[in-house]
């Protein structure tokens, strides 16, 4: 979970009536066997999967969700602050290599010469705390700016792939 919430998920109360938050996400169409494999993984929770037309990029989504459940409680409290997504070295240090094998199936991309992991959500100082992690605990990673978008994503660097490849593939569905 904490791995997704890195990518492509959310975690959040869904009204004011709720007592614990749940867990969802959106993926475009061509992630549905991604979507449905994270939702079949999360199955204690009770998610589900439906696709919807999509306003966005593309013509449909894939649109996941949990039900609220009290075991949420404590992530929401851990990677939010202020009601947003704030990384923090003790997220990033909880995500395991499953987690990071969740992330980049849902914001990684890679080219024979390096590998990104889309960010652009996050500011630049949660950019740099995720790129100085990344060095403690793998290998070289950097911040790059995105300057059409104003915003930043993590450079992986080509023999780091080698690492990361060797501790995420057992959890990389086919």
């Amino acid at each position: 979970i904490l791995g997704t919430l890195l990518g492509d998920s959310s975690i959040g109360y869904p009204n004011s009536y709720s007592k614990s938050p749940r867990l969802s996400s959106t993926h475009g169409y061509v992630q549905r066997e991604w979507a449905e494999y994270k939702a079949k993984f999360l199955h204690r929770l009770d998610a589900k999967t439906r696709v919807a037309k999509n306003d966005g990029w593309g013509d449909m989504s894939v649109y996941t969700a949990t039900a609220c459940n009290p075991s949420l409680i404590a992530i929401d409290k851990l990677v939010k602050r202020r009601g947003k997504k704030n990384v923090s070295r003790e997220w990033l240090d909880g995500i395991g290599d499953i987690g990071l094998a969740w992330w980049i199936c849902d914001d990684g991309s890679a080219s024979d010469k390096s590998m990104f992991l889309h960010t652009e959500g996050f500011s630049k100082q949660d950019n740099e705390l995720i790129a100085d992690w990344f060095c403690d605990n793998i290998g070289k990673a950097t911040v790059c700016q995105n300057k059409q978008k104003k915003a930043y994503l993590i450079n992986i660097a080509s023999w780091t792939q080698i690492e990361v490849g060797k501790r995420v593939s057992q959890y990389v569905p086919e």
